[in-house]
């Protein structure tokens, strides 16, 4: 499995970010429920749209800088029903950092080091009820610690996963990729999809791949458990996650000819053994589309792919059923609200998409807000938060 590093992250995200979608379907349902169908166009032009078309207002926060928070790169953002951002960086400083609505430093989460309390690796983390848990795949286990940094268990999990999600109390949802996880083998094939119980040690598989498909064949996602929101490589279903199993929550529609050609590839990969080279030739030039990141909350969906040479970002809002697109070879949303934010949404709650930019950028555009905020060069990365226009509500 091609598990990409920041640097490669960051330059697939000038020029894209990365994969997500699958060749299967899901073995077992939730009570199903009605799925709506969001129509993408995916035309090849530039199609440039300003963020004023779906953006309302921007709001500022800048989180605090000390020696006690200093960040590197930001790989994950939550931010908590009270406000809280939970922000986290696996590579660099290999810490999570709580800040508080105002972006007043709290504490950290954890630490690491081989202690039954310590963590490894930051493979994943995720967030539920006042509680922060850390998948650190290094030590096989899932730490649980309090928002106050006070801890709480360890569960074992021995599997090879990249993604975690808490869809319940000591409840988790693993996201798998195409990982040969050979003790998980079925008659159905492997899974990309399972669920946890941390208190019974239950696992429930619930997306299973052919077992001769090669993984090298597919890229890997950012994260393709994004919330309770579950896609995979070349599927055009998105699925809601819960303690329960997972219905069908979103499916893509796009142009036929778009669909043989994933088609055409997914039967390739079942016939030989695909290689890295393989992967990245079908996610720049193999003709069909690749989600690589969505945010979905109920009011709106937020979708971001790549076919080809051209980025895409998708804005369904689900009241008034109405999907908007831009497309671009460079970056589709230009801010014309005030220049300072790029359109890279880390997380979604409520109405509104957070993202992040540099203290520079609001030094240059806004002087007098920066000043106002104390603001300095160096510090650590502003939060942009943007309220979306909801036309149904």
């Amino acid at each position: 499995m091609i598990r990409m590093n920041w640097a490669m992250k960051k330059y697939l995200y000038t020029c894209t970010l990365l994969t997500v979608f699958s060749c299967s379907q899901p073995q077992k349902y939730a009570t199903e429920q009605e799925w709506m169908e969001i129509p993408l166009c995916l035309n090849q032009k530039e199609n440039v749209i300003g963020m004023s078309e779906f953006v309302e207002s921007i709001h500022y926060v800048a989180l605090e800088t000390t020696s006690d928070c200093l960040l590197g790169n930001i790989d994950k953002m939550i931010i908590t029903e009270h406000g809280e951002y939970v922000m986290v960086d696996m590579n660099k400083a290999k810490s999570i950092y709580v800040f508080d609505e105002n972006g007043r430093f709290k504490c950290r989460i954890g630490s690491r080091g081989q202690g039954p309390n310590e963590y490894m690796s930051l493979t994943d983390v995720s967030y539920y009820e006042n509680k922060v848990y850390v998948w650190d795949s290094a030590s096989e286990k899932i730490l649980e610690y309090g928002l106050d940094n006070s801890f709480v268990a360890s569960y074992s999990f021995t599997h090879t996963a990249y993604s975690m999600a808490c869809i319940g109390d000591r409840k988790f949802a693993f996201g798998c990729d195409y990982v040969h996880n050979a003790e998980l083998l079925s008659d159905d094939g492997y899974p990309s999809l399972m669920l946890f119980d941390a208190l019974t040690k239950e696992i429930t598989p619930l997306i299973h791949f052919d077992k001769n498909v090669s993984s090298l064949g597919y890229m890997a996602t950012l994260n393709n458990l994004c919330g309770n929101n579950f896609y995979l490589p070349l599927n055009d279903t998105i699925y809601q996650v819960g303690k329960d199993g997972l219905r069908r929550k979103r499916v893509l529609s796009y142009k036929d000819d778009y669909k043989e050609r994933r088609d055409d590839y997914v039967k390739e990969s079942k016939r030989r053994q695909l290689t890295s080279d393989d992967a990245m030739n079908s996610f720049f030039k193999g003709g069909y589309p690749h989600l690589i990141t969505y945010f979905g909350n109920g009011n709106f969906d937020l979708l971001f792919l790549r076919m080809n040479d051209y980025l895409y970002y998708g804005f369904y809002d689900s009241n008034t059923k109405t999907y908007k697109e831009a497309s671009s070879q460079k970056y589709p949303i230009k801010n014309d609200l005030d220049g300072v934010a790029d359109f890279i949404p880390r997380f979604v709650k409520d109405n509104y998409i957070f993202t992040l930019t540099e203290p520079s950028k609001l030094l240059e555009y806004k002087p007098a807000l920066a000043e106002k905020m104390g603001i300095e060069e160096d510090g650590n990365p502003i939060i942009a938060k943007m309220r979306i226009k909801m036309q149904g509500q």
